[in-house]
């Protein structure tokens, strides 16, 4: 039996009805309301002419679109809101290539459009004169300069204009109030695992009540992005260090073969992906000082909580994110991601023109062609009453390239405290509305929908979690990106990730016409132009648990042994013993598990990796056959044997100190071996030691003093 743990999600607040007036939303009253504006007037121009018949009709025919607009919604997008994308959709160019621009040419451009709004600004406050004309020239030129830097390209679709060498990505934002331009400003941290799959239930609460601190740290000022990318390895650099070196003996033969075995290993099962996981966040700030500040901050705490969790957490560099991207726009590349900071402020080149693709494609709605590969981005709706906290594990084993991002704007606390409680008062009304009506019929009262009663129980509790517990909301939009070669194998992917989210009781829904905006949103660069929305508190977006085992792969180390396959994550078990808590190992197993040949094969590892000295104590004799191929000694120890162990043998060296001179701790367990031998229950007397001390200092001394040399060693007799 899988230890799982379930956890409930809270009832989707965007789906209850807010009645307003009449029984109507809001919404839906505006638009009657629109509507009837609309029609009003051709109703009474047809009515006069054609009779009230035809004013009717023509009075639905005008109203039509407005009333269509108002109750029409498609995943939780409303017709507007589609007919936004769709002509943003038509607008944009479908193909974008890579162009690399000069970056002293680009600012030179940007300096020129913000000088030029200043002008107008100052203008409009009266500190200066401008004629119509002037500042019609002006908005002329400001257009011209800013459709130059619009130019498409596979650059300008990436949503940031820097990064720094510290990590920080610079997202342009806009004017606010008095004049201030606001950026938006992001920083990942990218963290590791721990074993939370193989542990008890106690330490799993205990694991996921700390994961749900980190959620719960993050303020309505904070946005933060959970990436976990399941990515290709650098198999070639992998290789490389898997095969072991041929030496100066006679199994050079047995070293290619146990390599060809590893490298078989490594391409099988999903040994060919890695997951990452990233945790980005993103504040605004009037300018890099004031943001750096602030992320810094944010940084530390939260690698505190990670590390309180006793998982590993550090900050991402400005390199170290850049090959992030790199990777993640362009999955197939074999090339390396080579960068220099230096090298590119030279030739006043842009970050993004080392990570941008060759190309991108968007012609279709509901996938991207990015170089020589295919892509889509999808959107999961959360339509289960609960969901295990397997169920990110579960995506992520599929053996395919998979990416899935939760972006995730948090409520402030009072917010989400009066959000609740208005949409639960909002439903007690409706059924106190429904009870009257069920009263002047002379229904009976208690006959209200199951669904409403349900409603409202659910919003009571999640009210009494939100009010008392440690329970936030947070509004996420969840997506999962996917990559494929072809065509046909992206279909397949899509249709196993269908399949997938089906039996989680969820619904994997394609974003038409917005995959340029959802490929930025998978991106972990915390910026999200998906609309998709859905309310969660604390316990049900930490469902999303992001652990599963410590992952043993010590592929950089040249003493890292082979111990077998994970049997969760099915990923190879390297493992260098030095570097490990506790180097030591016992192996258990019932009869025929194969205890022996794990034995076996970690000595032929490290026989064929080390020069290390190998001992083993085999009462069995059934490691015989394998030191004797690999040309080892075995010592036989038996009654009668003609080998034996000497235990009065000591080391011969002229240069020792009296501070190290073994022969008192030698006596000493001298002393000890007779008081087994002939010790009995009592043990030895005080006078018998005291003879075996002096007799067996006078047996060394007698030893040293007569050139001492291996045959001449006292043994006891």
């Amino acid at each position: 039996m899988e230890n799982r743990k379930y956890v409930k999600l809270p009832i989707d607040l965007g789906s209850i009805k807010k009645k307003f007036f009449l029984g109507l939303s809001r919404r839906e009253f505006f638009a009657f309301l629109t509507g009837g504006a609309m029609g009003i007037i051709p109703f009474f121009v047809v009515k006069s002419f054609l009779g009230v018949v035809c004013g009717v009709f023509a009075l639905v025919l005008f109203a039509a679109p407005a009333v269509v607009a108002g109750l029409y919604h498609k995943q939780g997008i409303f017709a507007e809101q589609l007919l936004k994308i769709w002509l943003q959709y038509k607008k944009k160019p479908k193909l974008l290539v890579y162009k690399a621009y000069n970056t002293a040419y680009i600012m030179s451009l940007q300096h020129t459009v913000r000088s030029l709004e200043r002008k107008l600004r100052m203008s409009d406050k009266g500190k200066i004169i401008l004629s119509k004309e002037e500042k019609k020239a002006i908005k002329a030129r400001i257009s011209e300069v800013k459709s130059t830097l619009s130019q498409p390209s596979t650059q300008n679709s990436i949503p940031f204009s820097d990064m720094t060498k510290d990590g920080i990505c610079i997202v342009p934002g806009s004017y606010f109030g008095k004049g201030i331009k606001l950026n938006y400003y992001t920083k990942s941290i990218r963290f590791g695992d721990i074993n939370y799959q193989l542990v008890g239930d106690e330490e799993q609460t205990n694991i996921f009540s700390r994961y749900c601190d980190i959620m719960n740290y993050f303020d309505s000022s904070v946005h933060f992005q959970l990436t976990f990318e399941s990515r290709k390895r650098d198999n070639e650099v992998l290789v490389k260090k898997l095969v072991i070196p041929p030496q100066e003996d006679n199994f050079n033969n047995i070293r290619k073969e146990y390599s060809d075995m590893l490298v078989s290993k490594l391409t099988e099962g999903d040994n060919g992906n890695e997951l990452v996981k990233f945790l980005t966040f993103g504040v605004s700030a009037k300018n890099i000082r004031e943001a750096r500040n602030k992320l810094n901050s944010l940084s530390a705490e939260i690698i505190r909580l990670f590390e309180k969790a006793d998982v590993e957490a550090w900050t991402l560099n400005g390199e170290e994110r850049l090959s992030v991207l790199y990777r993640a726009l362009n999955p197939y590349r074999r090339n390396r991601f080579l960068f220099n900071w230096d090298y590119m402020r030279k030739i006043g080149s842009s970050p993004k023109d080392y990570i941008a693709p060759s190309s991108l494609d968007f012609s279709t709605k509901r996938d991207f062609k990015m170089g020589d590969c295919y892509g889509s981005v999808m959107c999961i709706s959360l339509l289960a009453n609960e969901l295990s906290d397997r169920i990110l594990f579960e995506f992520l084993e599929q053996n395919q390239l998979l990416c899935l991002n939760i972006h995730v704007e948090p409520f402030d606390l009072l917010d989400g405290q009066n959000l609740v409680k208005n949409d639960l008062l909002n439903l007690k009304m409706q059924k106190v509305d429904k009870q009257q009506k069920l009263y002047r019929e002379g229904g009976d009262i208690e006959n209200i929908p199951l669904n409403m009663q349900e409603n409202i129980d659910e919003l009571a509790e999640l009210y009494k979690d939100v009010k008392s517990k440690d329970e936030r909301l947070f509004n996420i939009t969840l997506t999962v990106r996917t990559y494929a070669k072809n065509e046909k194998q992206l279909k397949q992917y899509t249709e196993t990730l269908r399949r997938l989210t089906q039996n989680k009781s969820c619904m994997l829904f394609p974003l038409d016409y917005q995959q340029e905006n959802a490929l930025c949103a998978s991106l972990p660069l915390g910026v999200n132009k998906i609309p998709n929305m859905r309310i969660l508190h604390t316990s049900s977006l930490a469902v999303f648990v992001p652990f599963t085992s410590v992952e043993l792969f010590h592929i950089d180390s040249l003493r890292a042994s082979y111990y077998g396959i994970n049997s969760l994550t099915r990923n190879m078990i390297i493992a260098d013993k030095s570097r490990l808590k506790n180097p030591n190992s016992l192996l258990l197993g019932t009869p025929g598990a194969g205890k022996s040949f794990a034995g076996k094969r970690e000595i032929i590892d490290v026989f064929l990796r080390t020069n290390d000295d190998i001992c083993i104590s085999d009462p069995e004799g059934e490691y015989f056959p394998t030191v004797e191929a690999l040309e080892g000694q075995v010592i036989r120890l038996y009654a009668n044997s003609e080998d034996f162990l000497n235990p009065m043998d000591i080391i011969i060296d002229k240069d020792l100190n009296a501070e190290d001179d073994p022969i008192p701790d030698k006596i000493e367990y001298i002393i000890s071996i007779m008081e087994l031998i002939v010790g009995g229950r009592e043990g030895l007397t005080s006078t018998e030691r005291s003879m075996i001390d002096r007799c067996a200092g006078r047996i060394y001394k007698d030893f040293l003093n007569d050139n001492p040399t291996a045959e001449k060693m006292p043994i006891l007799q």
